[in-house]
């Protein structure tokens, strides 16, 4: 499959944020099917919220729209005609930086996802971080239906990041769009699943400019 994914958020207020995606794909090899839908999501933000801070809980409804639908193997063995990713899907999600001090941080992450309202996902993960520059995470996830299949696997995910900052004052053309300090984040990760497959993945993330943490100025009626 061959999949594009936009995205846009915007904080309404100082703890509120709202944003969308839009998704599309094309699909192939085992038949072929294509794919157009949106995803919705709101955060609510705390800087400090008791021991925790950048306290964060999001709620997401995931898969709008119209998505894959052909014959694959199922939990069962048996082939059935379903959609995927699953439409309609509720994602309820908490995270927060558990510890911090000048050198080393460790964060927590815990979400609940409900594919289609058909099933029960858990995920939860933590990171720890060394001088903001490099992040070891290890996550875990247990999936009701499998287990209740006796397909799963309890081996967690292991990651591994690496943040560059690139300082870009003496460009008239990056300084003019704000973007005179950028972010890379160079990631990898592996974990075993299902006895025999073994699965890597890499990434790349490269944030042009500061963070945006200004909210707007909402004016609901003149004043003199």
């Amino acid at each position: 499959s061959m999949n594009l994914k936009v995205g846009i958020a915007k904080e309404v207020s100082e703890r509120i944020s709202v944003g969308m995606n839009l998704a599309t794909g094309l699909f192939w090899g085992y038949g072929s099917d294509w794919s157009l839908g949106v995803d919705l999501g709101v955060l609510y933000r705390r800087e400090v919220l008791g021991f925790a801070k950048d306290f964060r809980v999001g709620v997401s409804l995931l898969n709008l729209g119209k998505y894959y639908t052909t014959d694959l193997p199922g939990l069962n063995t048996e082939f059935l005609s379903d959609s995927f990713p699953a439409v309609a899907t509720l994602k309820v999600g908490v995270g927060t930086v558990l510890y911090e001090n000048k050198i080393f941080s460790v964060g927590g992450s815990f979400d609940i996802t409900t594919p289609t309202f058909q099933n029960v996902v858990f995920d939860a993960g933590l990171q720890f971080g060394i001088k903001d520059v490099v992040f070891l995470s290890v996550a875990e996830s247990i999936d009701v239906r499998e287990i209740a299949t006796g397909h799963y696997n309890f081996m967690p995910a292991v990651g591994l990041s690496v943040k560059f900052i690139f300082n870009s004052k003496n460009n008239e053309y990056l300084r003019s769009r704000d973007w005179d300090q950028s972010e890379m984040i160079t990631s990898a990760a592996w974990q075993q699943k299902y006895e025999t497959v073994q699965v890597v993945s890499g990434g790349l993330k490269l944030k042009l400019g500061l963070k945006d943490t200004t909210p707007p100025v909402i004016t609901l009626w003149d004043e003199e």
